[in-house]
């Protein structure tokens, strides 16, 4: 078996967020309430190390207060 030090071994996290009518709210790392959810889901893109990762928003409505295509 090889094994990586440390300095070579890419980390990445998967962060799940819920909408506030999410059905499966329990699973989520972080959780939305319906006003300005964006800044939930940037929270959870900033959270990310430097090796990335990713954010996965389960079903539901999402109430954003910015562009997000910009």
């Amino acid at each position: 078996m090889l094994i990586e030090p440390a300095e070579r071994v890419r980390r990445t996290a998967t962060f799940v967020i819920a909408a506030s009518d999410s059905q499966n709210k329990r699973d989520a790392d972080y959780h939305c309430d319906g006003t300005a959810d964006d800044v939930q889901i940037q929270a959870a893109i900033d959270a990310l190390p430097a090796g990335g990762g990713k954010v996965f928003l389960l079903e539901g409505t999402y109430a954003l207060t910015v562009n997000a295509w910009r």
